[in-house]
């Protein structure tokens, strides 16, 4: 999130409304150094509540013909597209006199030495692997994902890893905190190279948690990605042999059915 850039968005005279939410939507998902950001226009609905997408298309060309945001069209094949890619002019935001160039200018576009256009490669943010947007098995639009030194991830991932970690906490309170960066990530492989949704992770980590051979044997999604197909026979081959349960989980409400997973994911 770029909070630097918020509050000049708010200052800037646009020609309308839904053309400021939809920079000020760009601006909260745009990395502070590059200006880049790539959420879907399904994303950018649902945050600025703007019920169709050709009002955000709209505005897109209008930031653009206002040298405030360069669009970048993406693909992840010559057939299948990906989100586009967005990078906004920082020092236009943060000093409106500023003068951009055109389509070749410094700051991109279809001929910029930056890159993009529908055969560029997919871009990366301060991270070792390409960043694609995520797709979602459940059907579900995630938003943009979040990057560190090594891992790339959305905020679903971040918060199906924090639900396994619970699960581990009410095993043994005492746990050490794990990086939630690195279980986010594996927890993204397992989406993107696997094929898995959020909730067949979570359903097939909680029934290796309340297995009594496997409670203490899968401790991380990292685990659980090793052991996949095995657990999976194994809990389709045989009645699940459950394990006593603790204190903290007869007084958990949280996640306790896959409906309730559902209804996250």
């Amino acid at each position: 999130m770029s909070s630097k850039l918020l509050g000049h968005v708010w200052d800037l005279d646009l020609p309308d409304h839904a053309t400021k939410l939809v920079l000020l939507r760009l601006a909260d998902s745009a990395n502070d150094e590059t200006g880049e950001c790539w959420p879907s226009l399904k994303h950018i609905q649902d945050k600025c509540n703007i019920k169709s997408k050709n009002t955000i298309r709209r505005a897109l060309e209008i930031l653009e013909q206002l040298g405030l945001v360069v669009v970048i069209k993406r693909k992840l094949t010559a057939t299948q597209n990906t989100s586009n890619l967005y990078r906004l002019n920082i020092k236009k935001i943060l000093n409106p006199s500023f003068e951009l160039g055109g389509s070749n200018s410094e700051l991109g576009g279809s001929n910029s030495e930056l890159g993009g256009g529908s055969n560029s490669e997919p871009r990366t943010n301060n991270s070792f692997e390409p960043i694609n947007e995520s797709i979602s098995t459940s059907g579900k639009d995630f938003p943009p994902a979040k990057t560190g030194k090594k891992f790339v991830y959305t905020d679903d991932d971040l918060r199906a890893a924090n639900w396994i970690f619970g699960l581990i906490k009410n095993l043994s309170p005492n746990v050490k905190t794990p990086d939630f960066a690195s279980w986010a990530n594996e927890i993204r492989l397992m989406r993107e190279r696997d094929g898995r949704s959020h909730k067949d992770i979570c359903e097939l980590f909680k029934w290796a948690n309340q297995n009594e051979f496997w409670a203490s044997n899968i401790l991380s999604p990292a685990k659980l990605r090793e052991k996949w197909d095995q657990l999976e026979i194994k809990r389709n081959a045989s009645p699940n042999v459950k394990r006593k349960e603790s204190f903290a989980e007869k007084n958990s409400s949280d996640w306790s059915s896959p409906e309730k997973m559902a209804g996250v994911f």
